[in-house]
């Protein structure tokens, strides 16, 4: 087996087009889950809101005096970013234990990590594969792996970790660079997204055969739209956002259960349609079905909040349809003895979603919208079990509960079409130079990674833990010497860019 491995190559193709059988393309991420799976490693992934829950409880376990006022205040975003810095610090290699002499981050991260009851994440992940690999060389399958960087340039473990694949009879080697010229630039710079999807698509539309690579480091919606047009396949490129319709079911039901119940919010839960109608003639589906739906509409109407005469008058209306029966005496329950906000207790918000967890198993089998929903619903438990019956949530810990929980979903424009003339990618780095030509969209400014800034007495002590800490500059180099690289192996670039985007100034790459 051939890898290709590049600091910046995950999310590209597998084999990308290279025509060997064998050879893959892979970034970091990638080479550990191989690794991983290779050597019987692999593990259920445990969900970041999860992880935060348990790295929060060892907080508090430890009540450590660095992080203590912030966590008092703010608990669910203290404890999500010093696990951030925690995973960073073991990526770099860091084993935390108390040592004398430490600065007050590093120590409270020592600490803590001495009591925490953490599952594994992907910096552990790396961890465990250095110290297998270290403890015993194994067979894995692997004959070459040819490195885009210089191993000694990587962060943290990666220098020893691809030390040990060699070790294991991997020949690691450098990626033998073709010869590379000065690309042709062509800039095209339109007024707005609409005129710049425009001229892309004609000049996508007129290739009569040649075969092109499109980088697409910004969404492609409006650009497909301009395809579709001109009878042409999309590329589909849409980033995935936590402001998807599946992630706002449970923020919904949770808003109208928990005092004071917001008419205006119950009203837009009664007519939420989760899918589209079985039948021409035939409504949308709702979480709440017609016949309990219309009729909860026209009490709130005629008569504004819940509880009330015409609210009551519909559970009498449809006393004889048992099964509408049982969704509108679930609703009014909830809307009626709504919880109280100092009471939002692990306990009490189980009760009051274990009706839409019903709701959602009914509808949902095979819909990816309410799959992806029912799956917010069970993380968001979990996270709640893992908090501990005796937890109190804030109001503002159950926003970011909630959030944390979603993550985020897959836009429904993010449907590529197959295409035999041009392939698409979203990083300078993924691109295979073979002297093509190259359409760049939506080439503005974007910030290079930089990971967690450490301070000189900080990265000193990481250092003293077994840790190798790069400098913010030297990583954000990685990436950019990657994209530069792959854009000169380019025969023509044309970068399409706007001079606006959704109606705020950019500014060029």
């Amino acid at each position: 087996m051939l890898i290709e491995f590049g600091w910046s190559l995950d999310g590209a193709a597998w084999a990308d087009g290279a025509g060997a059988t064998g050879s893959v393309r892979l970034g970091p991420r990638g080479l550990l889950q191989l690794l991983q799976t290779r050597l019987a490693l692999t593990r259920p992934s445990v969900d970041p809101a999860v992880r935060i829950a348990q790295y929060g409880r060892a907080i508090a376990a430890v009540d450590h005096p660095w992080p203590r006022d912030s966590f008092a205040v703010d608990p669910w975003a203290t404890a999500a970013a010093m696990l951030g810095w925690r995973d960073a610090a073991v990526t770099a290699g860091a084993r935390l234990h108390s040592a004398p002499g430490l600065p007050a981050r590093v120590e409270a991260l020592c600490a803590i990590e001495e009591v925490a009851e953490l599952s594994p994440g992907a910096a552990d992940d790396l961890q465990e594969l250095v110290t297998l690999l270290a403890e015993s060389p194994w067979p894995l399958g692997i004959d070459r792996l040819l490195c885009h960087e210089e191993p000694g340039s990587l962060p943290g473990l990666w220098p020893r970790l691809l030390e040990l694949l060699g070790s294991c009879g991997v020949e690691v080697a450098p990626v033998r660079e073709a010869p590379m010229g000065r690309p042709e630039l062509v800039l095209v710079e339109a007024e707005d997204e609409w005129t710049a999807a425009e001229t892309a698509a004609r000049f996508l539309t007129g290739r009569e055969g040649r075969s092109i690579h499109v980088l697409a480091t910004e969404d492609t919606i409006l650009l497909d739209q301009e395809l579709r047009r001109r009878g042409q396949p999309a590329l589909g490129v849409a980033g995935a956002s936590a402001d998807r319709t599946s992630l706002q079911i449970l923020p919904l039901y949770l808003s109208i259960a928990i005092a004071p119940v917001d008419v205006q919010q119950l009203g837009a839960f009664l007519d939420l349609r989760v899918l589209d109608a079985p039948e021409s003639d035939r409504e949308p589906i709702s979480l709440v079905p017609s016949r309990v739906r219309r009729r909860f509409l026209d009490a709130l109407a005629a008569e504004p909040g819940t509880g009330g005469p015409a609210w009551r008058a519909v559970l009498t209306e449809i006393a004889d349809d048992p099964d509408a029966l049982e969704v509108a005496q679930a609703v009014s329950d909830l809307v009626t003895d709504p919880i109280s906000p100092d009471q939002l207790t692990p306990a009490r918000l189980r009760t009051a979603t274990a009706w839409l967890g019903r709701r959602l198993r009914a509808l949902g089998q095979g819909d990816p919208g309410l799959v992806r929903a029912g799956a917010h619903l069970q993380t968001f438990l979990a996270v709640l079990e893992t908090l501990g019956g005796d937890h109190v949530l804030g109001e503002r810990e159950l926003s970011q509960v909630l959030e944390s929980s979603g993550g985020r979903a897959a836009s429904p424009f993010a449907r590529p079409e197959a295409s035999g003339e041009r392939s698409t990618c979203t990083r300078p780095a993924q691109l295979r130079g073979k002297g093509e030509d190259v359409l760049w969209w939506g080439a503005d400014r974007q910030d290079a990674r930089t990971g967690v800034t450490w301070d000189a007495v900080e990265i000193e002590a990481l250092t003293g833990l077994g840790a190798r800490v790069l400098d913010p500059a030297a990583l954000a180099a990685l990436e950019t010497d990657a994209g530069l690289r792959a854009l000169r192996g380019a025969g023509r670039v044309i970068v399409v860019r706007t001079r606006s985007r959704e109606e705020q100034a950019t500014a060029p790459h």
